[in-house]
């Protein structure tokens, strides 16, 4: 992961500093290749994307969200908005299709 915060808002030094720098160099790098700015994307219910990575949300407090425990994506639930796809290779992976009304 490369945020400063696990979803659960519990700080990850060890794993953010290891990480962090990484993805900003791998974002940096290639938008000098493909001669492009980075355009973040909109945020998703987990993290802000920003230019050298992703940022995490925080409460009124200051606090980092429990952004896990406040989704419907914790461990054994899925949204029934999502289908499995095949991606056509054969080999067996799986691909999920985006819903295209809420974009879960």
């Amino acid at each position: 992961m490369w945020l400063p915060f696990n979803l659960k808002g519990q700080p990850q030094p060890a794993v953010y500093d290891a990480n962090g720098p990484r993805l900003a160099a791998l974002l940096r790098d290639l938008s000098k290749v493909l001669e492009l700015e980075t355009d973040p994307d909109d945020p998703t219910y987990f993290a802000k994307p920003t230019e050298t990575g992703a940022e995490n949300f925080f409460d009124a407090d200051g606090a980092a969200s429990d952004v896990w425990g406040a989704s419907r994506f914790r461990r054994g639930t899925t949204s029934s908005h999502m289908r499995p796809l095949s991606d056509g290779s054969g080999t067996g992976v799986r691909l999920k299709e985006m819903c295209a009304t809420c974009r879960c």
